[in-house]
């Protein structure tokens, strides 16, 4: 189940024809995508970010798309694909009938963020045979502090770049973790990842047979 989808597209939009007047560039967004949450005109002047809410391209609902300085920002229940298409419309009618074009001025990347809630079949026991002493010791620990027997088993991984190696926007880091309320032998598991649905799916299902194949 998709529980959420982020494309970030970074590029340096311009005008040549002249600075456009933003309330009728807006309204014209809005007619379009149909946003019920937007900037005022007073806060039109106010900064360079705006934010839209709640809008709809096609048949599938926009939580939130943004404008920043340097790109586009855009967040749907959706496969990244709808939201691919979604910038795409975005850019091409923004210049024909805004006459606002790209520029090659780097960066000129596309980021992307899938959130998911999978069911995942995970052996812990071969998957991560060193937990085994290390839940045991907690287990322990637990009980000469006077408490009860509490059980500890594996509940979450994560896959991230060291952010101080790398300049500029990171991608968000790969976590697989348990479900927040929903009992651990329910298998089910909160999963983000720095990539399109579909390459996150594919990514799931290959760590599923890693972990179940042992």
């Amino acid at each position: 189940m998709i529980e959420t989808s982020r494309v970030v597209y970074l590029t340096q939009p311009w005008r040549p024809g002249g600075q456009i007047f933003l309330p009728d560039a807006f309204q014209a967004l809005l007619n379009r995508y149909r946003f019920q949450k937007f900037p005022t005109k007073e806060e039109l002047y106010q900064g360079d970010t705006f934010l839209f809410n709640q809008g709809v391209f096609e048949d599938i609902g926009i939580i939130e798309f943004g404008l920043y300085p340097d790109g586009l920002v855009v967040s749907s229940r959706a496969n990244t694909t709808v939201l691919d298409l979604f910038i795409q419309d975005v850019l091409k009618w923004a210049e024909r009938d805004l006459g606002i074009v790209e520029t090659d001025i780097p960066p000129k990347e596309r980021h992307y963020e899938s959130t998911l809630v999978v069911s995942l079949q995970i052996k812990e026991e071969k998957s991560f045979p060193y937990l085994a002493n290390l839940n045991s010791s907690l287990t322990a620990y637990q009980e000469n502090y006077g408490l009860r027997t509490f059980a500890f088993s594996f509940s979450a991984i994560q896959v991230a770049n060291d952010p101080t190696t790398y300049g500029g926007r990171k991608p968000v880091p790969f976590t697989i973790a348990r479900r927040v309320n929903v009992p651990f032998d329910a298998d089910i598991y909160f999963a983000t990842a720095p990539l399109k649905t579909d390459d996150h799916i594919a990514v799931l299902e290959a760590l599923e047979k890693d972990f179940s194949s042992y």
